[in-house]
């Protein structure tokens, strides 16, 4: 089976964006903006803060929880300041709305960001398939 396409956008488009919970493979849980129905997500962003099976990362846009629910493997190394990619899939609970990571890596070159933030400018929206 193949996997759904991550979406790259700013971090505030996540949070504002309409949580509809799924759970079927045709009706997978997602987030809809603008007409377009994001269930996998492809972030760029530093480290904020960390704790035991999560971090919190940050762009220009906003903040959002990565959780790995038992995985921490993915975030052992990484430290508050770090840049990383994070691939994902988009889930909310009573408290907040979060990604469940699915591929987090830290970036060792600055200019991923910046290459990122070219790429998103002031669009709502960019995709890409893995």
């Amino acid at each position: 089976m193949r996997r759904g396409i991550a979406y790259r956008f700013w971090i505030r488009d996540l949070s504002r964006g309409e949580y509809v919970a799924g759970g079927t493979i045709e009706n997978p849980t997602h987030v809809k903006i603008d007409g377009v129905l994001v269930s996998r997500v492809d972030l760029v962003g530093k480290v904020a803060e960390k704790d035991a099976g999560s971090i919190i990362i940050k762009d220009k846009t906003g903040k959002i929880r990565v959780r790995t629910f038992g995985d921490d493997s993915m975030m052992k190394e990484m430290s508050v300041g770090d840049l990383v990619r994070v691939i994902g899939k988009i889930r909310q609970d009573q408290t907040e709305r979060f990604v469940l990571g699915e591929i987090i890596k830290k970036l060792g070159d600055a200019n991923y960001q910046l290459l990122r933030e070219k790429e998103l400018g002031d669009s709502l929206v960019e995709e890409v398939s893995f």
